[in-house]
């Protein structure tokens, strides 16, 4: 994906941490920064760690509405007892111990990688702010939390590697606030000019648009009108953005 991005020019990566499902150690980190590639950092953004969503996970039915249809579930009747029974037929023959299952059944959330939820706070940023604001410091919707909770010394060693140089965005859960994305920094942490998303995704926004709105230049003669009309062209798209 990195090497499409910076081949063509037009767009940016975001990316999944491997194992963002889990707290990671200084192996664990090692492993997942070596599965990026060493070229073209600057056009993709990692996020960790995995998000647990506001989505139960789902107990199927016959496709006739019943709740459990089929599911088999087991519970310690006894000390010594152990009972299997389809949930079916317990919420007929007792009610209660139905009803607590199904609702400890539906507090087993979703946990999902962040990238899909990233890239919606990507497409809100550019639409309210544009594509130059950075695409941080905003709460995740549907999102209870981080799988992972990251405090600010460990963010710090996400930000630069020392080693690699290769730059994670943290998701982090505030009080008052919820679950945000709290970083915009991409892969190449420890390039100058290209460690930020927005810097790098505003230049291929100019980059591209001037390029498919001077395509009518490419057989004009080479001389001062032109290039006066080109100049006033590209000024006037950056001043009027």
């Amino acid at each position: 994906m990195l090497k499409q991005c910076g081949n063509l020019g037009d767009r940016f990566g975001i990316f999944d941490v491997y194992g963002g499902g889990d707290k990671l150690d200084e192996a664990g980190w090692a492993k997942s920064r070596e599965l990026f590639a060493d070229s073209n950092l600057w056009y993709g953004a990692a996020y960790y760690p995995f998000l647990k969503a506001a989505l139960s996970l789902h107990v199927a039915d016959n496709h006739d509405g019943v709740y459990g249809a089929n599911v088999t579930v087991r519970y310690p009747a006894s000390s010594r007892a152990v009972t299997e029974v389809e949930l079916t037929t317990l919420e007929k023959e007792n009610p209660a111990l139905f009803s607590f299952i199904r609702s400890r059944l539906d507090m087993n959330y979703v946990v999902l990688p962040p990238s899909a939820a990233v890239a919606g706070i990507y497409v809100a940023t550019d639409n309210n702010r544009g594509v130059w604001k950075a695409p941080a410091n905003v709460s995740l919707n549907a999102v209870i939390e981080p799988a992972v909770k990251v405090d600010s010394e460990e963010q710090e060693g996400m930000n630069i590697d020392a080693l690699g140089g290769k730059s994670i965005n943290a998701i982090r859960l505030f009080t008052g606030k919820g679950t945000m994305v709290w970083g915009a920094r991409t892969l190449a942490g420890n390039d100058l000019d290209w460690r930020y998303i927005p810097v790098r995704r505003f230049f291929n926004m100019v980059e591209e648009s001037v390029k498919k709105s001077s395509e009518w230049v490419v057989f004009e003669p080479n001389d001062a009108n032109t290039w006066t009309k080109v100049r006033a062209m590209i000024e006037n798209y950056l001043t009027q953005k």
